[in-house]
């Protein structure tokens, strides 16, 4: 069973220069996204996938990940250990 999984670093030197500027116009806006992310993104939204659909499924995993305050928390009291 041989598999060859090929991977790409994603940079913001890799996206295209409409979406470097697109991703440039979040961060100066104040999100934080990882490029990877973004390209996701962006390859989702070419695909015509329903904005709604994406900011859902977002939201949805964003419920999903601890926040750095629960973490912190956790590792202060003693749980997180």
């Amino acid at each position: 069973m041989n598999e060859v999984h090929h991977y790409s670093l994603i940079t913001k030197s890799n996206l295209s220069s409409e979406h470097r500027q697109l991703f440039d116009l979040v961060r100066a806006a104040g999100f934080t996204i990882h490029p990877h992310l973004f390209k996701v993104i962006m390859d989702l939204l070419n695909l015509r996938v329903p904005p709604h659909a994406l900011i859902s499924l977002l939201k949805d995993v964003s419920d999903q990940v601890p926040s750095q305050e629960n973490t912190n928390a956790s590792l202060t009291n003693g749980t997180g250990l």
